[in-house]
């Protein structure tokens, strides 16, 4: 069995409901305006009513070359206890946290439970004990790599019926890539706080956001699909995001293209 699981698409994208989808637009929305850490724990706080959840935490990991988790860069902590927190960095926890290097390791979305059922050395079991004696049994992780950078980032939710339902991670895996970028900001990572783009990746982006494809691109442009491919693989990579959507919103907001 693989360290860790994770949900597929399918039955968690028709437990969407319409308000589902709007609600999560609005957040998303709300990511691309955050400047402060305070910001970040509102829009949080604020999932996890559209989530039910107890605790909630994120964090952004510098990673080795092999993408292990080497040591935080930035922490965000919106509600796990702060006697939990405190305990688990004196501890040193984060070495034998399976849960955090199962994320380091695969990324996508993470149940708790699932993973703990894999734990074999002593440490892993100390602390899983320690875990459950705050209330921290069940929850749901995720993560995203920075394509561009050792970089990668851990947002945990944590709660007893988190596990229960695929609407919990259909919701978390339309999210967590933007609050993904709004940690990055914060850390002002030199692809997210400076990416350089040249006039012909601005020219494509414009053309994205006006909802062109590549072939569109391409005979607008006087140039082959394969380039416009090309320009479109550099744009993604930049600004640290997996899809066309994501990068618009991303280049909107730090305003390297006009709305």
């Amino acid at each position: 069995m693989e360290r860790g699981t994770r949900f597929t698409g399918g039955k968690a994208c028709a437990e969407l409901t319409k308000r589902d989808l709007v609600k999560a637009l609005e957040v998303v929305e709300r990511t691309l305006v955050i400047s402060t850490e305070n910001e970040l724990r509102n829009v949080l706080l604020e999932i996890g009513q559209l989530v039910p959840c107890d605790y909630i935490i994120s964090g952004l990991a510098r990673t080795d070359d092999c993408g292990q988790f080497v040591g935080p860069l930035q922490t965000v902590n919106a509600s796990y206890p702060a006697d939990w927190f405190t305990l688990y960095m004196e501890e040193e926890y984060a070495a034998v946290d399976p849960i955090l290097q199962a994320n380091f390791s695969r990324y996508g979305t993470q149940v708790w439970s699932e993973t703990f059922k894999q734990a074999r050395s002593r440490r892993e079991r100390e602390f899983i004990g320690e875990a459950e004696s705050f209330a921290l049994r069940e929850g749901l992780t995720l993560g995203v790599k920075c394509p561009s950078q050792p970089v990668g980032s851990v947002f945990s939710f944590s709660g007893r019926h988190m596990a229960d339902h695929h609407r919990h991670a259909a919701v978390l895996e339309r999210l967590v890539p933007h609050l993904h970028q709004a940690l990055l900001r914060l850390k002002l990572l030199p692809s997210a706080a400076n990416p350089l783009l040249s006039s012909r990746e601005r020219e494509v982006l414009l053309w994205i956001k006006e909802g062109k494809t590549n072939w569109e691109i391409a005979r607008i442009l006087r140039v082959s699909e394969q380039t416009v491919k090309f320009h479109v693989g550099n744009i993604l990579r930049k600004l640290d995001t997996s899809t066309r959507g994501q990068a618009v919103a991303v280049a909107l907001q730090q305003g390297l293209i006009a709305i």
